[in-house]
């Protein structure tokens, strides 16, 4: 049965508001005003939403923790609080948009599943600031995210992303932002373009262009702040990707001993040689 959930009508309603990347000159006046009018404030790291409270001039407003590691038992908390007060509460993350790589997904969940509304209160998102820096002219994106830290689904996921003909949007901390770079560039054809754009809106912001083999030369200056990476769409499937593919088929099926190779050579169209030496490959690394 469909559920039609208004966001002004009186009812009780949950706001997300967007917070600034950096600069405090992105809040809008509407923002304040929200802020103002909740009952309490819900965020991922409480330090971080009294100093925007202070910095709005907001007094005296009650702020408690949902951040990812309790989120699901915190979230539910605030929605049954919600329906026995009335009115409304605000959720915050870190910097951006809530549910965009940060928490907030489960709180929309608990709203929808006790049909309370929910508003976003817009700013500055650095998934869309970057695409748009980007100059890529794909009608559509994919939104990865961090990518996985590491294992058989690291790899998967590039591999997945390298074949993708939409440009793909991927968030980055600068302490691994040149093993993430060194990641691609053995999986993306050498031309493939990448925009790097960090500092977003903030005094340091920069973006950086170019194909992915020259990011290997990257300034250490050009390393610092929260960094978001939007990769070109592939031209086609072909690259350098179906060895990585071979790779991680005969991670799954290696106990399946020499039978994984013939299977590999049937389902995949590599040959048999190839599927044999990375065979032996991932047999030696046993």
């Amino acid at each position: 049965m469909l559920k039609y959930l208004p966001s002004f009508d009186g009812r009780p309603l949950l706001y997300f508001v967007v917070t600034p990347l950096g600069n405090l000159s992105d809040i809008s006046p509407r923002v304040r005003e929200t802020l103002l009018g909740v009952h309490a404030v819900y965020a991922e790291d409480t330090r971080n939403a009294r100093k925007l409270l202070s910095h709005l001039r907001i007094e005296g407003k009650k702020v408690f923790s949902i951040r990812s590691q309790n989120e699901s038992e915190e979230a539910k908390k605030a929605i049954d609080g919600l329906l026995k007060t009335g009115g409304s509460i605000a959720y915050m993350s870190d910097a951006g948009h809530p549910c965009l790589s940060d928490p907030g997904a489960r709180l929309a969940k608990e709203a929808f599943e006790h049909e309370v509304g929910v508003s976003v209160v817009p700013a500055t998102s650095a998934a869309l600031a970057a695409y748009c820096q980007s100059g890529f002219q794909s009608p559509r994106f994919y939104f990865q995210g961090f990518l996985p830290l590491k294992g058989k689904e690291r790899k998967r996921t590039i591999l997945e992303l390298a074949n993708r003909s939409e440009a793909t949007i991927v968030y980055e901390s600068p302490l691994r932002i040149q093993k993430t770079l060194k990641d691609l560039s053995e999986v993306l054809e050498e031309t493939r373009e990448v925009a790097l754009c960090r500092e977003i809106s903030k005094v340091h912001e920069e973006s950086i262009h170019g194909c992915i083999r020259d990011f290997l030369d990257l300034r250490e200056e050009s390393i610092r702040g929260e960094m978001v990476l939007v990769i070109e769409g592939a031209a086609s499937s072909l690259g350098k990707a179906p060895e990585i593919d071979l790779a991680i088929y005969m991670e799954e099926h290696a106990k399946e001993g020499t039978k994984a190779v013939k299977k590999a050579v049937s389902e995949l169209g590599v040959s048999r040689k190839e599927a044999y030496q990375a065979y032996l490959s991932v047999k030696s690394g046993d």
